[in-house]
């Protein structure tokens, strides 16, 4: 088990059966362009988990990838379609759409991807006009 804040430096050569990434949108592009080869060796499979976060990245772009179909061998799952309502009551998605900052409500309960928003400025893609 190791931390992505340790840098790259320190988690390169190592090797391992399986690899799991945690809040993998959270963690840089360099450090999981640096443990994926942790499972070359052993053909291991590489699980990686997060709450969305904006639309790009390497999470984002294999969540993508397994959405489409395009590659046999990724995989994804999007738990913003199913219902939830047994671990969570609408009653306290209610409370918390109220309490929270929009944009953490989005990512972290309805599990969407953030497209272009911001928290210091908005949405961005509402401010553009074609001319």
């Amino acid at each position: 088990m190791f931390s992505a804040e340790q840098g790259s430096e320190i988690l390169r050569g190592w090797t391992c059966e399986a690899l799991i990434i945690d809040e993998a949108a959270y963690i840089s592009d360099e450090i999981i362009d640096t443990v994926f080869p942790y499972v070359n060796v052993s053909k291991g499979p590489i699980l990686m988990f997060s709450t969305p976060r904006g639309k790009s990245g390497n999470f984002y772009t294999y969540y993508d990838m397994g959405m489409s179909a395009e590659m046999n061998n990724v995989w994804s799952y999007d738990w913003a379609d199913e219902d939830v309502s047994a671990l969570l009551p609408p009653e306290k998605i209610a409370l918390y759409r109220k309490t929270m900052d929009p944009l953490a409500f989005t990512t972290d309960y309805l599990g969407q991807f953030l497209n272009g928003q911001s928290r210091f400025f908005g949405n961005f893609s509402q401010c553009i006009k074609d001319r």
